[in-house]
């Protein structure tokens, strides 16, 4: 059955914002009516624009990749938040030159993402970080923690939903569970001149359930290198951390307090 100009109007204005919209959704709105047959004749009528089986942008859209975290979030459901590095710069924390014409976007998930977010648009890399790697593999947190509860909404365009990235609190320690694999130890240290206002019962909380060692002892090593109030609000006692030794730079110089061997210098 043909779309009626009253269907036609309402689907345009759902895609109307560049979002990419599964079918499964398409087909669970009742007041759109819509079934495989009608997405069918929108795709060949140049409506629609396929960008995976069964996942599909309007027409003449150019994909940003805000846009395909924010259709990510919002219309496939999925755990996943722009963070560390990612979440800072957008945060005004860190802008740093980008001498590659690729950007990089790292995503924080606690699933694998659909393929089709790295083939969406060539000039994007996004890398994918599960969110065990700041939780930790070992104990678990309390029930009422969350990372959710870290987030904050980014706003960047006029209509639509928000871009939901990690609070500074959540993303300074995302990138420094990424050192070195992702970033360097003197580029996380560079990063943490500029937090000087981070909430330390936030910091806390996290510390507390994100068990992760490397990053809970490579934090504290940072943190002793500046007197920012947030810092000196926290409550180590109550924080494994572990033991053995950890390498964080191969060929550096051992710290005894925290059992890592770190630069030399910053």
């Amino acid at each position: 059955m043909p779309l009626d100009k009253q269907r036609r109007i309402a689907i345009s204005h759902i895609l109307g914002n560049g979002d990419i919209i599964p079918r499964k959704w398409l087909m669970d709105q009742q007041v759109l009516k819509l079934g495989r047959h009608g997405i069918d004749n929108m795709v060949k009528s140049s409506e629609l624009y396929p960008i995976s089986k069964g996942v599909y942008a309007k027409s003449g859209t150019t994909l940003t990749w805000k846009t395909i975290i924010c259709s990510l979030q919002k219309y496939f459901e999925l755990d996943v938040v722009a963070g560390g590095i990612t979440a800072l710069e957008l945060l005004g924390y860190g802008h740093y030159a980008n001498l590659n014409r690729t950007v990089r976007v790292h995503l924080f998930s606690s699933q694998k993402l659909p393929k089709w977010v790295h083939e969406a648009i060539q000039e994007v890399e996004f890398i994918e970080h599960s969110n065990k790697e700041l939780l930790g593999r070992g104990e678990k947190a309390r029930a009422d923690f969350s990372l959710a509860q870290f987030c904050v909404p980014y706003k960047w365009r006029d209509n639509g939903s928000p871009l939901l990235i990690s609070g500074p609190e959540r993303a300074l320690l995302e990138v420094i569970s990424g050192v070195p694999e992702y970033t360097s130890v003197e580029h996380a240290h560079q990063l943490m001149q500029g937090l000087t206002t981070l909430s330390p019962d936030k910091i806390q909380a996290l510390l507390e359930n994100c068990h992760s060692i490397k990053m809970r002892r490579l934090f504290f090593w940072l943190a002793d290198h500046f007197s920012y109030a947030w810092i000196k609000k926290i409550n180590r006692s109550g924080i494994d951390l572990g033991s053995g030794n950890r390498v964080i730079v191969k060929g550096g110089k051992f710290n005894k307090t925290y059992n890592i061997t770190v630069p030399e210098k910053l």
